[in-house]
């Protein structure tokens, strides 16, 4: 399984290898080495490749090098590509050694903000990856809308995976700080990237009296934000935590009062997008402020496990976290909702996707060796 971040906080990735170990497979991640420490599992083993380039294009060649020549004398029957800055590599190794490839797309990569202002970048991209997912055996994605998509484009079938928690998640002892203890804290978790609206939610802590605003996660933006937070004199009111290990997430969602995922209709990744941070919220039984994308506003809904934001603006924003915090009742009912909800909307029911797809590719896999029965 490729990736090219870290593998530290990538929660969909580690779900997805403990589901394949417990379906008697031996996995292997292969990510990014970095400085951040990852802690050994009993479900995979983890390798990081060392890269000298950190970003651009030179980091996303770099590493296919890298990993071509990993996968090309690694003892593996079935590749996964998770994203689509790991599927170069694989399909190469995949044609040259005839093995199966699943391409994993946790996004709809090619119309992500950060390129939607790069023309050629979009098309070298979209042409790469219609090049690629030719040779795929089965594709995965985690929403209705972006699987309708790739239908369109390339013909293919996805299966849907939404990234949602486990069910009965087990979280270590965590000790948090002491902002997290606030009783009207309103938190966003994950990526610190262009048209997350985060700018808007530090805007909107202008307009709220006895509201702390949590973000956990780093990002392209980060710096900005907290320059932001500094310039409106808010760094009493934003607080910012930088990444946390999947395992210690729970603890800290479970805190707030409110959740935000209000991303910004910035092309088709995010207008399609269904963010693990909403299912997280779910989870951990705190109501949700979603914009009004399809995909979101379809879960909030469908669950009633929160509201809609109908207008992207930190005044409106601040209005309706103002609303629902006022409103015991309605919150009260919310988080029910959000318990009733987590029975369906949970890993468990996911994985046996998960399971179904590796089966069948396993089972129509012949290996190059009679001695070769696992991964």
């Amino acid at each position: 399984m490729s990736v090219t971040n870290d593998v530290y906080a990538d929660h969909r990735l580690h779900k997805m290898a403990r589901t394949l170990h417990e379906s008697g497979f031996d996995v292997l991640i292969l990510g990014k080495k970095t400085k951040q420490e990852v802690t050994k599992t009993d479900y995979a083993v983890i390798k990081r490749l060392p890269v000298v380039f950190k970003k651009s294009f030179f980091f996303y060649a770099e590493f296919n090098i890298r990993l071509f020549f990993y996968l090309l004398f690694c003892r593996a029957h079935i590749l996964t590509a998770n994203d689509l800055d790991t599927l170069p590599a694989n399909t190469l190794v995949a044609k040259l050694r005839r093995r199966k490839l699943v391409y994993d797309s946790h996004e709809y990569f090619t119309q992500s903000p950060e390129i939607l202002h790069k023309p050629f970048v979009i098309k070298f991209w979209s042409w790469l990856e219609r090049i690629c997912v030719k040779h795929i055996s089965q594709g995965i994605t985690v929403s209705p809308s972006i699987a309708k998509e790739y239908k369109a484009i390339y013909g293919k079938e996805f299966h849907v995976v939404r990234n949602v928690p486990e069910r009965n998640r087990i979280t270590p002892h965590t000790d948090l700080p002491d902002f997290m203890h606030h009783p009207k804290l309103i938190l966003y978790q994950g990526s610190l990237n262009l048209g997350r609206g985060l700018e808007m939610a530090i805007d909107a802590m202008q307009y709220l009296e006895d509201h702390k605003l949590v973000i956990i996660g780093k990002g392209d933006i980060e710096k900005e934000l907290k320059t932001l937070a500094d310039r409106l004199n808010l760094g009493h009111k934003v607080f910012f935590t930088g990444r946390v290990s999947y395992t210690e997430l729970p603890a800290y969602t479970r805190k707030a009062l409110i959740g935000l995922s209000v991303e910004e209709a910035l092309g088709k990744n995010y207008e399609y997008a269904l963010p693990n941070k909403l299912f997280d919220y779910i989870h951990a039984e705190v109501p949700a402020i979603v914009t009004n994308l399809p995909e979101m506003k379809a879960i909030v809904e469908k669950y009633k496990v929160g509201k809609i934001l109908t207008n992207n603006d930190a005044r409106e924003l601040a209005r309706l976290i103002s609303d629902m915090t006022a409103d015991k009742q309605l919150l009260d009912d919310l988080k029910q909702n959000c318990k009733k909800a987590s029975e369906e909307l949970c890993w468990e029911e996911e994985s046996e996707i998960v399971k179904e797809i590796y089966a069948n590719l396993w089972s129509n896999f012949k290996p190059p060796d009679s001695k070769a029965n696992r991964l």
